[in-house]
């Protein structure tokens, strides 16, 4: 159980969070179709050593469905502010990982260091006509899934995507993983949201912006086309490394959680050295 959590105001609205542990802060971000609750195998293991927080994005878990416009890397300071956290580590994955790398492109004094799990960012372009076919075999899958939903309804329909992002987690993961996106079944079939409103100038072309240590994950067995985000990543990011966890699909925290939890061990380790030696740990 986390030893706090609560509503933070935002603009329009209120995120709710939770907060468990003590030490240097580590900010957790989840994907597209879950909730907070994807964090669940990493809290017990790491609220040990660190100050976790975790929080619902808008119109996920307990959070406000969005009715006005806003922006989620400014929803994400809001929420900093409000507690009283001045930086931290981050770790997102797909979407959060996005959101993670707008709020350092856009905030980097406030990022100690960055994990971005299976990354999104907005404005790539594939590099090969091969890739690009890739992308395309995936939005036609995506599209199936949607009209699995018009035509079998939700449930079927989110079957298919907890199948398509998590197949290689185990069968109790599955239904875990399942009961979350049912749960946040609006926004888990991409429900239309007109009032994100995306960054100008893109993240993608001031990545250079980003200071921080940035480690990038990608799963083994995930769709290929990410390792095109990582590439990018690395080639553009001033400090930056990328790990591949064997055995993994989309949700790697999930598929091989003790892998991914050991990786991220050493790297926050390393992180914490950092801080040690500017003198400026939590």
């Amino acid at each position: 159980m986390p030893t706090s959590s609560g509503l933070a105001p935002v603009e329009g609205g209120e995120l709710y969070y939770e907060r468990e542990g003590s030490g240097n802060p580590i900010v957790w971000l989840h994907g597209g179709f879950l909730d907070r609750r994807l964090w669940d195998p990493q809290f017990p293991r790491f609220s040990v050593r660190y100050d976790l927080l975790r929080y619902d994005q808008r119109g996920y878990g307990r959070s406000d469905r969005p009715t006005t416009e806003y922006a989620e890397s400014f929803d994400l300071r809001h929420l900093l502010d409000d507690l009283g956290i001045a930086s931290a580590y981050f770790v997102g994955l797909a979407t959060g990982a996005r959101i993670a790398l707008d709020f350092a492109a856009a905030f980097p004094t406030r990022v100690d260091g960055l994990v971005a799990v299976a990354p999104t960012i907005e404005g790539y372009q594939p590099a090969t006509p091969e890739e690009e076919a890739l992308w395309e075999e995936l939005d036609r899958k995506e599209d199936a899934i949607e009209a699995l939903a018009r035509t079998d309804g939700p449930e079927r329909a989110l079957q298919a995507r907890v199948d398509l992002w998590a197949h290689a987690v185990d069968e109790r993961t599955r239904g875990e993983l399942l009961t979350i996106a049912l749960e946040n079944r609006a926004r888990a079939l991409r429900e239309p949201n007109p009032f994100r409103q995306k960054l100008s100038p893109r993240t993608i072309d001031r990545l250079g912006a980003i200071r921080c240590p940035t480690l990038v994950v990608t799963g083994e067995l995930d769709f290929p086309g990410f390792v095109g985000i990582a590439n990018l990543l690395i080639d553009r990011l001033p400090i930056a490394q990328h790990s591949v966890v064997a055995g993994a699909d989309h949700l790697v925290n999930r598929s091989q959680a003790e892998s991914f939890n050991e990786l991220l061990d050493g790297f926050f380790s390393r992180l914490d050295f950092i801080l040690m030696q500017r003198g400026t740990t939590h």
